[in-house]
């Protein structure tokens, strides 16, 4: 009997044609010993036909049940020891498999991310530090001012409260499986810093590995939805959700009535602004943005908890509402 692969490759496809084959192929080329697995959220376009023409293990999932259960499914079907979770607009830039090879070795293994590679070259670890709560109210307020094009540098890493983000990371099989994996209460967003909580709690390292170096896209699986309220929508309520677990319930409802008062503040002062002149496109999209999320979020809450998502984030959105 053969060993099982050192490594399962598990991907997460919704609507994912235009990159997921490219992704296959990359990590296909760049490890050995290598299993990959793919888990369709019912897509709608030609994802499942490209993972099976490519030979990978396709789930096929008859609802879009959100990034951490289908992780989770994955990780349950996977054989690899190790799993290396990656989004499919991740591409591997470099391996260094002698250094990947002692790495999958260390016990215990906890969570340990890629290295990331920027556009401009620059280049980070992949750990992300806990940050306050006032920070974190600033970020989901003046932030959405933030211009678009603008693109971002790498994320604050510090401290001892560090995450890894979900994109390209690895864990071994039994540890993430033993802690019960992603939380299936998060659709989109924040599950892997909650994940990362857990782990911390369960004494369990967080690193970073340069033997992996991967380049993300980001935003790939969106591209459709031009104001992104879709996705901005789910990421507020994952963050308040997680809020709320961390910082209990009062913290939770202090910064969700901040935040939506702001963003409606914010929107109706762009609504009134000069229709034409400098800047006056950019303004009016992002008072759309911001307008199109405040009414997206009491119908994404009657359908998260129909799914059983977010429920502390849905009781903010539903005790607003009434």
């Amino acid at each position: 009997m053969s060993d099982p692969p050192n490594v399962a490759a598990i991907f997460v496809t919704h609507n994912s044609a235009a990159t997921i084959g490219d992704a296959i192929a990359s990590v296909a080329g760049a490890l050995r010993n290598l299993e990959i697995v793919v888990v369709d959220n019912a897509s709608a376009d030609a994802s499942r036909e490209i993972v099976a023409s490519s030979g990978a293990k396709l789930i096929a999932r008859d609802r879009n049940d959100g990034f951490g259960r289908a992780c989770n499914a994955g990780a349950e079907q996977a054989a690899g020891r190790h799993l290396f979770f990656l989004n499919p607009d991740v591409r591997i830039a470099s391996a260094d498999l002698d250094a990947l090879e002692r790495l999958l070795g260390r016990e215990p293994f906890g969570l340990v991310s890629a290295t990331f590679v920027l556009p401009d070259g620059r280049r980070y670890d992949g750990l992300r530090s806990e940050t306050g709560l006032v920070r974190e109210v600033a970020s989901h307020t003046l932030g959405v001012l933030r211009p678009r094009g603008l693109p971002p540098g790498p994320p604050r890493s510090d401290g001892d409260r560090r995450w890894i983000g979900g994109a390209a990371f690895l864990a071994k099989r039994d540890e993430f499986l033993r802690l019960g994996g992603f939380d299936p209460r998060f659709f989109l967003y924040h599950e892997d810093r909650e994940l990362s909580a857990r782990y911390r709690s369960a004494g369990l390292p967080l690193s970073s590995t340069a033997a992996l170096v991967v380049a993300h896209r980001g935003g790939a699986s969106s591209d459709d939805d031009d104001l992104r309220v879709e996705p901005a929508a789910w990421e507020l309520l994952s963050w308040l959700e997680y809020v709320h677990r961390r910082h209990g319930s009062v913290a939770a409802r202090r910064a969700a009535s901040i935040t939506w008062r702001t963003l409606g503040l914010f929107a109706s002062v762009l609504r009134r602004s000069p229709a034409t002149g400098p800047g006056a496109p950019r303004r009016h999209r992002k008072a759309s943005q911001i307008g199109g999320i405040l009414d997206r979020l009491p119908t994404m809450a009657d359908e998260a908890a129909a799914a059983g998502f977010v429920p502390n984030a849905v009781g903010l959105v539903r005790r607003r509402s009434s």
